[in-house]
C-alpha cells in the first residue's frame, strides 16, 4: 500500500510539478474565497427578505424624538387650537415655516417660535411620520404608504385622519406591535379643536399675521 502512495505521489509530481502546486495553492484559495463571499451574501439576501421593517425599539425611539420636538415647539409657542385633520411634521425642521407649515395650529406666542426643532422627520418602511389632530387629542402616527406589522397599509386600508379612532386602533393592536404602540398622543399644555368656519377665518387671520411678522424679523435673526 505504501509503495502504491509513493508511485502515485511520483506520478503527481512528474504531470504538475512544483508550478502546478503553486497554481493550485493559489486556485484553492481563490475557490474558497469566492465560496464564502457567496454564502455570505445569500445569507444577507435572506436576513434581509425576512427581517422585519418595525423594530419596537426603534419605534419608540422615533416617537419619543417627535414628542420632545413638539414639546419645544409647544412651549416655545404655545399650541391653543386646531383645525381636525392630517398634518405633515416637516414644519419642526424648519427655521421659518410659512402659512402653509402651520396651516392647522392656533398659537398663542407667534415669534416664539426657535426651530428647527429636529434635523429631519423620523421615517418608518420609507415614510415620514404625521401628526392627527381628531376629536381624541393630537397625535403622532406612521404616515401614508406605511405597511403595518399587520400587513395594512396606512392611506389605503387604513386611514389615520380626523374620523379615525386611533385610541382604539391602538388598544386593538393594529397600531401596536410586540405590545408597543405604533402611535403616541401628544396633548398640548392648552388644547381644543377648531371646528367652526369662524374658528378657521380666526385661524387664516392668525397665520397671515404670523407671516409678515415671521418675514420681518427674520434678516434681523440671520444678521
Amino acid at each position: 500500500m505504501k509503495n502504491s502512495f509513493e508511485r502515485i505521489d511520483s506520478f503527481l509530481d512528474r504531470m504538475v510539478g512544483e508550478a502546478g502546486y503553486t497554481f493550485l495553492a493559489r486556485a484553492s484559495r481563490y475557490v474558497i474565497s469566492m465560496v464564502s463571499i457567496s454564502l455570505l451574501a445569500m445569507c444577507t439576501a435572506h436576513f434581509v427578505a425576512n427581517g422585519s421593517t418595525w423594530s419596537p425599539g426603534m419605534v419608540g425611539a422615533n416617537l419619543n424624538k417627535i414628542t420632545e420636538a413638539l414639546l419645544r415647539f409647544d412651549q416655545d409657542c404655545g399650541i391653543q387650537r386646531s383645525v381636525p385633520g392630517q398634518y405633515s411634521l416637516h414644519f419642526l425642521t424648519l427655521r421659518y415655516p410659512s402659512v402653509d407649515d402651520l396651516g392647522g395650529f392656533l398659537l398663542k406666542n407667534t415669534q416664539g417660535f426657535a426651530g428647527p426643532y429636529m434635523r429631519t422627520v423620523p421615517v418608518v418602511d420609507g415614510y415620514p411620520y404625521a401628526l392627527v389632530v381628531n376629536t381624541q387629542g393630537m397625535f403622532i402616527v406612521p404616515g401614508d404608504g406605511v405597511q403595518l406589522p399587520n400587513g395594512h397599509r396606512v392611506g389605503k386600508e387604513i386611514f389615520l385622519d380626523a374620523e379615525c379612532d386611533i385610541e382604539g386602533l391602538i388598544t386593538n393592536g393594529i397600531l401596536a406591535y410586540q405590545g408597543e404602540p405604533l402611535a403616541r398622543k401628544y396633548t398640548p399644555g392648552s388644547f381644543s379643536l377648531l371646528d367652526t368656519e369662524k374658528d378657521r377665518s380666526m385661524l387664516r387671520e392668525f397665520l397671515s399675521a404670523f407671516t409678515v411678522a415671521s418675514r420681518g424679523s427674520a434678516p434681523l435673526n440671520e444678521a
